[in-house]
């Protein structure tokens, strides 16, 4: 029953088979990750964590103690009492944070009670911490001794106790850890066991599936092949007889043959026509190169006309130069002149604020009478410092007056420079509407030239009309062609002949297409 289905079903059904197989694999191997992944979980989240908060516990509860110690040195001032405190306070900090994050971790069986024994040992402790450093800090000798009978007897004794439940609850903690990396190691070997097995199992099936399907197919296709091989016998056959009626077609290809040297009587025709038409592009070959000539004196004057106006570009740009230059120069003595009035400003400004000081001065100075002589020598001073200002604005004036001359000068220079730069451009100018005179000339000649062209292009036209009944010559050769074709006609019909003997053929290869159609899809019904 399977044997008759189509190939598409069985490689569909084989496929399936296989990828059903590889669903299995793959479904066993990922719930044996997650358990994998579960159990490495646990000693990662849970017993390495709880590992790790242990040892904080240890350290934070071991760097207390050490720092109770310090209480008993010697010559121990109030800061160092303050830094043992701060030092404690951090210690007892981190192992509070240890003992919550232990607590937040899910206890296991067995745990709660170590942990608890744990805690009551430390909180045992707790009392001594708090009165212990009041004896220490003390300096009664009494205070003292009672603070070291504590630290050797009472704090040695929850001290050991606590870390020995601590170690209890650590080699706990360890012990854990190596049961749950036991179990992942024991589901990773195992899933690689059933890995291995059903891989196996899948290249046995497949290999089965791979051998059965390729039996089949090479057995039909072989008989196929064979059935092949004997209708293209019958089409070489075939093939001879339109080979023979190729050569009839030959001979009537012969005659069209004598048809086109007929054709080639005409063709000579044309040809001398085509000649004097080569007589006339040859003497509108030497008119296009006086054009030629013309064009290159005009291309002459044009590039004479570009350099005068390069030049009389390049001569608005010196003028535009010197512009700029002057306009440069003049920014700057008005920046100097600005400058020299914002100091007269600030001198004047001096001069009025000395000269009011003087006043004030010479009136205090003639109130206080012989008092005021020290009064009366600084406004003589002042009454100088007044007399220098003005001076001082006196020659800031005469800045100003050799300022403004200054300036004069430059526009009067810039005025001039302008203005030869203007007249330069201007003949310039003059020259350039001369050179471009001349290319009107030169481009008259040129319109001259082209009209002669156009009375050769006359010429052409008329040897066109005589190629014209030339090609009503070959008109009739192409009804001696028609004739021949009627010829090739015949043979057509010959050839028709053996085509339905290939008809023949083509049917036979159609039964054996369609016997390998039905192997390929299956017989129906």
């Amino acid at each position: 029953m399977f044997k008759n289905k189509s190939l598409n079903f069985k490689l569909r059904a084989s496929f399936g088979c296989l990828i059903l197989l590889l669903l299995f694999i793959g479904g066993v191997n990922i719930q044996m990750l997650k358990k994998t992944s579960s159990e490495y979980e646990h000693v990662t989240k849970i017993n390495l964590q709880n590992s790790i908060s242990l040892k904080n516990l240890d350290s934070g509860s071991r760097e207390t103690l050490r720092r109770m110690l310090q209480y008993t040195i010697r010559g121990n001032e109030e800061k160092d009492f303050e830094r043992i405190d701060k030092a404690i306070a951090e210690q007892l900090e981190i192992y509070e944070k240890a003992r919550v994050k232990y607590e937040a971790v899910p206890f296991v069986e067995g745990e709660a009670e170590l942990y608890k024994n744990v805690n009551d040992n430390w909180q045992a402790m707790q009392p001594l911490f708090k009165e212990m450093p009041q004896y220490a800090k003390s300096k009664k000798e009494e205070d003292q001794i009672k603070f070291g009978n504590m630290y050797r007897h009472d704090l040695k004794t929850s001290r050991d106790s606590f870390f020995a439940a601590l170690d209890k609850l650590t080699n706990f903690q360890i012990q854990q850890s190596e049961i749950w990396s036991a179990k992942a190691e024991e589901t990773s070997a195992m899933a690689d066991k059933i890995t291995m097995v059903t891989v196996a199992l899948g290249i046995i099936f497949g290999s089965f599936i791979a051998y059965f399907i390729s039996t089949g197919l090479t057995t039909q296709l072989r008989n196929l092949a064979i059935s092949l091989s004997e209708g293209s016998e019958t089409v070489s056959k075939a093939s001879d007889s339109i080979a023979h009626s190729s050569e009839e077609l030959s001979s009537s290809v012969n005659e069209q043959a004598a048809a086109i040297q007929e054709t080639t009587a005409s063709t000579e025709e044309l040809s001398a026509m085509v000649k004097k038409n080569q007589e006339n592009a040859f003497q509108s070959n030497i008119v296009s190169k006086k054009s030629a000539d013309a064009a290159n004196l005009g291309k002459q004057s044009v590039e004479q006309m570009i350099t005068a106006i390069e030049d009389i570009h390049q001569s608005n740009q010196n003028m535009m130069t010197s512009v700029e230059h002057s306009n440069s120069n003049i920014e700057e003595i008005i920046k100097v002149i600005h400058e020299i009035s914002n100091k007269t400003k600030v001198i004047n400004e001096i001069v009025f604020q000395t000269k009011l000081l003087s006043f004030n001065a010479s009136v205090e100075a003639a109130r206080a009478g012989e008092h005021g002589k020290g009064f009366s020598v600084v406004a003589e001073e002042i009454g100088n410092l007044a007399t220098m200002s003005g001076t001082a604005a006196q020659e800031i004036a005469t800045m100003l007056g050799e300022s403004t001359t200054k300036v004069v000068s430059i526009v009067n220079t810039t005025k001039s420079e302008v203005g030869a730069l203007m007249v330069e451009g201007k003949k310039k100018v003059e020259m350039g509407i001369t050179v471009a005179k001349r290319c009107n000339d030169v481009l008259d000649d040129i319109v001259g030239h082209v009209q002669e062209v156009d009375t050769m292009v006359s010429d052409i036209t008329v040897a066109s009309e005589e190629q014209s009944k030339g090609i009503i010559e070959i008109s009739k050769a192409m009804g001696q062609l028609d004739q021949a074709t009627q010829m090739n006609a015949d043979s057509s019909r010959q050839m028709a002949f053996s085509a339905e003997e290939l008809s023949g053929q083509s049917r036979k290869l159609n039964g054996l297409v369609e016997d390998l159609k039905n192997t390929v899809e299956g017989k129906v019904g």
